[in-house]
């Protein structure tokens, strides 16, 4: 199409960013910018393939016989406490180590976990479940009533500051009714419960307590936490006394690998069996790929709106808005596999999506008018982002640092060590003058998105105090379902007006795996170990 073609200046950064991508695929490492974190995270390369260090399969696997396996993601969590850090490679390696009280099949829809149903409101501030009785924590401590509720008291402490206590909403408390029952306290209504305890991990009483807890995980899922070598890989192995029978796969390797190049040689070297985040071009060029169902990725950038900000004006906010071609994003860099972000965080399939809010469209020349207007020619900005966590995150920052510097706003780009990122991204009192988010809400409710990032109290937004605050309490104690609808489309047009973001594109999860593997991708975009068979 002719819009890829650089016959102007508003396609010299595009073409730039393409020629990075290239050069990601080929793994040139030479490409990474001189502001990406230090070569001591960096995941070894090819010549230190990870089959090196998987066990083999006549020792390694209990009785009956199994198999190892090697996972290759872009990043490695900062803690493998679950109740730690609210991570996508801290999901996908802790939905096998522990349990919850609900959680999600491959479909994407609530089944019970440990719990014995989804649970029973017995009033308007209580919930009920009721725990499987002889469940066992890997290191023998009962999985009971008195497990549930210190993972509750545990996570909602204030003094245990955790990005994942936003996501249980209004819960203020937990007491053991028997042995095996619970009573889960809220600060009003919440029809949310069920869904909230998809994202509560329940950890075992002593040991969570110990020092090294996120270094040194226990649980009492389907696999048992082995070893951590940082930088390099997570090892897991099945359980053999494990409720749910035995596992295809006995031992398993998450191995952290940034770099796509590598990530991608390991796939094709038949030395990583599953890997994340894979560019829509190579599906030919590997065994197998899997996608979700839907993008779960929402590339946007977060601007800090507040006052004393240097882009605390609005019209500064939406120019960098319209100077933004995500359609060339979308296509350019993704081949069409991103769809555009309609002005607002939220997926159409998310409950609180607002129909009628439409994209900030490319025009350059009405960003330079606003920017003029607002004062802010020459603007110079940091913008913060991060590289390996998602598909072409550092190369999609680029693009939007080329769109901005062709309205005149220099945006310096700093790639910090991912755990820094983090610390960047939830530091409620020093806020990023723009930071690049790869969001995702596996609760798959607006609750999640939105009182994270839109409410300023939450633990990443980046605004002064408004109604949208209000909205978003109200939202979380509202039982009418279409009032609660109401509220949430409200706080995303109040976003969308004030341009809290730079909302770009929304992208699946795609897999690659050799031909080993026996798997389909979830709705969640997470990695179950005991849904995969191994052909050999």
């Amino acid at each position: 199409m002719n819009r890829f073609k650089p016959q102007s200046r508003r396609w010299l950064g595009l073409v730039a960013v393409l020629a990075l991508v290239l050069a990601a695929c080929g793994g040139d490492d030479d490409a990474t910018p001189t502001t990406e974190a230090p070569a001591t995270t960096q995941a070894p390369t090819t010549t230190a393939a990870p089959t090196t260090t998987a066990a083999p399969t006549t020792t390694a696997a209990p009785e009956p016989a199994g198999v190892s396996i090697v996972v290759g993601l872009g990043t490695e969590p900062g803690s493998l406490d679950p109740q730690a850090v609210d991570q996508f490679a801290m999901f996908t390696i802790n939905d096998n180590v522990f349990d919850k009280l609900v959680t999600r099949n491959a479909g994407g829809d609530l089944v019970p976990g440990v719990a014995t149903d989804l649970g029973t409101p017995v009033d308007d501030t209580t919930w009920q479940f009721t725990v499987q009785e002889g469940i066992s924590f890997h290191n023998g401590e009962p999985l009971n009533a008195d497990a549930v509720v210190h993972s509750v008291l545990r996570i909602i402490d204030p003094d245990y500051q955790t990005p994942l206590k936003d996501n249980l909403g209004t819960v203020v408390g937990a007491e053991k009714v028997d042995d095996y029952t619970v009573n889960i306290l809220t600060s009003g209504p919440d029809p949310l419960i069920p869904t909230r305890m998809t994202l509560l991990y329940l950890v075992p009483p002593e040991a969570s307590q110990n020092a090294d807890f996120g270094e040194n995980p226990v649980g009492s899922g389907p696999y048992r936490f082995v070893s951590w070598d940082r930088g390099i890989a997570v090892e897991l192995e099945a359980d053999p006394n494990y409720r749910g029978g035995a596992a295809a796969v006995t031992n398993a390797r998450f191995t952290f690998i940034e770099e796509y190049g590598t990530r991608l040689a390991g796939v094709l070297n038949d030395e990583i069996d599953l890997m994340a985040d894979l560019l829509p071009e190579d599906n030919a060029r590997v065994d197998q790929s899997w996608t979700t169902p839907t993008g779960l990725k929402q590339f946007i950038v977060s601007l800090n709106a507040r006052a004393g900000s240097p882009v605390e004006d609005v019209r500064v906010r939406q120019a960098l808005n319209y100077a933004v071609d995500k359609e060339a994003i979308a296509e350019g860099l993704f081949s069409g596999t991103g769809e555009i972000l309609q002005g607002q965080m939220l997926n159409p399939n998310w409950f609180g999506f607002n129909t009628d809010l439409d994209p900030y469209p490319y025009d350059p020349d009405r960003a330079r008018a606003l920017l003029e207007e607002a004062g802010a020619t020459g603007l110079e900005i940091q913008l913060v982002s991060l590289v390996g966590n998602s598909l072409l995150d550092r190369e999609t920052t680029e693009a939007v640092a080329a769109y901005w510097a062709e309205v005149g706003v220099n945006a310096e780009i700093f790639i910090p060590e991912f755990s820094e990122y983090i610390d960047r991204l939830i530091d409620r009192e020093n806020r990023p003058d723009a930071i690049f988010v790869p969001h995702d809400n596996i609760l798959f409710d607006g609750d999640r998105t939105l009182s994270a990032y839109y409410h300023s109290q939450g633990c990443c937004g980046s605004m002064d105090p408004s109604e949208a605050d209000d909205w978003i309490d109200a939202g979380r104690t509202e039982i009418d379902q279409a009032e609660r609808l109401r509220l949430y489309q409200a706080v995303g047009q109040q976003g969308h007006d004030e341009a809290w973001y730079v909302w770009l594109i929304s992208i699946p999860n795609v897999f690659a795996g050799t031909d080993r593997i026996e798997w389909s991708a979830r709705a969640d975009g997470l990695i179950h170990l005991v849904d995969i068979g191994v052909s050999s």
